[in-house]
């Protein structure tokens, strides 16, 4: 039983080390105790990023990426949790809040990265997304969303618009479900 113990500390120590490692030669932003286990996430930081404490990026089978362009600003909170294959794309300014989840392959971008109709030009709008967010897996964040505080979003919903708080969204484009009536931090 010590012995589990204590492959587990070096394990969760390695973990730390690397990502630490990682977010400073990205010249990240970071709090206390991030980790990246299985395969490290690819960060492309040539504007500013910002992570808070016990930021953990979990890359098993796809790797997560990271993305900011110059100029841009990128905000993850404390406690929050991004799973394999989710890239998050900052042109402009991306804002998560703290203890959100982020479920597998998941995208978040605050442009569209090309214009739709011709001389229309590229759209380019804030994403916040609030505490204690879920968003389950293969959820869409489009340029200009902003999804309120508590509020869960169904697998594979596109979110184009506003997600006011503590509700259940989801569909392309995500709509309100239903209403979460318990109020606090996800687990």
């Amino acid at each position: 039983m010590a012995e589990r113990a204590t492959l587990g500390a070096a394990v969760l120590g390695a973990a730390w080390l690397r990502a630490t490692a990682l977010l400073r030669a990205q010249r990240v932003h970071h709090g206390s105790w991030p980790s990246f286990t299985g395969r490290a996430p690819r960060i492309a930081n040539r504007g500013t990023m910002v992570v808070g404490s016990r930021f953990a990026v979990r890359s098993g089978q796809f790797r997560a990426a990271f993305r900011v362009e110059p100029g841009a600003l990128l905000e993850i909170g404390d406690d929050v949790f991004v799973n394999q294959g989710t890239t998050v794309h900052a042109s402009q300014y991306v804002r998560i809040g703290s203890h959100v989840r982020v479920g597998d392959v998941c995208a978040i971008y605050d442009t569209s990265f090309h214009e739709v109709d011709p001389g229309e030009g590229v759209e380019v709008a804030p994403v916040a997304i609030g505490d204690n967010v879920w968003l389950a897996r293969g959820v869409v964040v489009l340029p200009g969303a902003t999804i309120g505080e508590g509020t869960v979003v169904g697998a594979n919903s596109v979110v184009a618009g506003d997600i006011p708080p503590w509700v259940v969204a989801a569909g392309q484009p995500a709509r309100v479900l239903r209403e979460i009536r318990t109020r606090g931090r996800r687990r």
